[in-house]
């Protein structure tokens, strides 16, 4: 029975070598799954930080272009105003030219057909 007994012994250490290397197994494997999910946690984290860039230049791109609507607005009303007083201005000018031309044709006029002088009123009535 010794030999039996220093089989099964020699056996059960065999096991508990076995078993001792899966232990030390699992916890280096454990181990690099912890530093996996610290790297994970870490690129998350930056990600994060990127994603909160982009979503803070996103609203600053629609704080521009609101801007950029209101120049864009203002412009539009100022052409406008700028158009019609050139209109205006147009008129004038055209009204001048009228106005300077219906003048020389009366001067033509009186020139070309000058009025003959009236006499005076004899009798004045007093």
């Amino acid at each position: 029975m010794d030999k039996e007994a220093r089989g099964y012994y020699e056996q059960a250490q065999q096991q508990l070598q076995e078993d001792t290397q899966d232990v030390t197994q699992i916890c280096k494997d454990v181990n690099s799954i912890v530093q996996m999910v610290g790297q994970l946690a870490a690129q998350v984290y930056e990600c994060g930080t990127i994603i909160d860039r982009i979503d803070q230049n996103l609203m600053e791109a629609e704080d521009f272009i609101d801007k950029g609507n209101n120049n864009l607005e203002k412009a539009k009303k100022t052409q406008d105003s700028v158009s019609k007083l050139r209109s205006f201005t147009y008129a004038l000018i055209l009204a001048n030219y009228i106005l300077a031309a219906v003048m020389m044709g009366l001067k033509l006029v009186k020139y070309l057909h000058p009025s003959k002088p009236t006499p005076p009123n004899p009798n004045p009535t007093p």
